[in-house]
């Protein structure tokens, strides 16, 4: 399965170039299996209303009623959209997208669904979980439930490339520094976020295999700030001490970057800036080489 490539050597790091989606006529002349790439952050979650991170009623949080609207709002604006102007990013994101990947935890699976009704009626459009676009895994808001019950709630959405039943992320730091109410009460994956960017390096490698030229994805906002700054000049925002990454130095190499804004200032701050709740931002990812 594609997770078990999850502890990819740096070593075998591509950085793929990417470019504002103005500029997609030239860069697909210019390179070879470029996509358009829709990232959606997804809705407000119960965890986003009432900062109750660590509270178990968050496991897996679901999105409350204002983020169902803020849900509503973004695919009534598709719909406005592609129903007046025929050449906007969303109208093309209606028409073209063939593809949308999410993350495997609740609110992100409930954003892609109601932000786009239309792809989601779609039998022909594929709507699949993929692990690695889940947020960094800290407090009871970043697990996940099992596979089978969150299957069970969301029929539309194609699991295949899910291979663990169970939450390995979560039970790997249960392995490591203890369950949460005991003496390890705070970060987690955020304190190794290398983890984290490997995860982005992991997906963005799988996505270059897919036949699709325009695609969704739905995943988090912390994923988005690491996988977004990571090896880049200023790297990650917010980077607490990395304490539990235990890496000899040899592994801790340079942080090689996901994606290469290409010397363009203006774009990389609009990609790598952080994300709202249900904010879609569209831009063009180059995964083969320069014809």
């Amino acid at each position: 399965s594609s997770s078990s490539s999850s502890s990819s050597s740096s070593s075998m790091a591509k950085t793929f170039p990417a470019f504002p989606i103005s500029e997609a006529d030239r860069i697909r002349q210019k390179y070879a299996n470029v996509k358009i790439i829709h990232i959606v952050r997804h809705a407000e979650g119960t965890h986003n209303a009432n900062k109750d991170y660590k509270d178990t009623k968050n496991i897996d949080a679901k999105l409350t009623p204002n983020g169902f609207d803020q849900c509503f709002a973004l695919a009534a604006e598709c719909s406005i959209s592609s129903s007046s102007d025929e050449g906007s990013v969303l109208t093309n994101l209606v028409t073209n997208t063939k593809l949308v990947v999410t993350s495997t935890l609740t609110r992100c699976i409930q954003t892609s669904l109601n932000s786009f009704p239309t792809l989601a009626e779609n039998p022909n459009i594929p709507f699949l979980a993929h692990e690695s676009l889940r947020e960094t895994v800290n407090y009871a808001c970043d697990m996940r439930r099992p596979i089978s019950q969150i299957e069970t709630d969301f029929p539309r959405i194609d699991f295949s490339e899910v291979s663990e039943e169970d939450d390995e992320i979560w039970n790997y730091y249960i392995d490591k520094v203890g369950p949460t109410k005991t003496h390890w009460d705070t970060h987690r994956e955020s304190a190794e976020l290398w983890r984290v960017a490997e995860r982005g390096r992991v997906f963005w490698n799988w996505l270059a295999t897919r036949p699709e030229e325009q695609v969704v994805v739905c995943t988090h906002s912390a994923f988005l700030r690491c996988t977004m700054s990571w090896g880049q000049k200023g790297g990650v925002q917010f980077m607490m001490e990395q304490k539990l990454d235990t890496r000899s130095q040899d592994q801790k190499v340079v942080d090689i970057p996901l994606l290469d804004y290409c010397g363009d200032a203006d774009f990389a701050e609009y990609i790598r800036k952080d994300y709202t709740n249900c904010e879609l931002r569209s831009f063009l990812v180059a995964f083969g080489p320069e014809k």
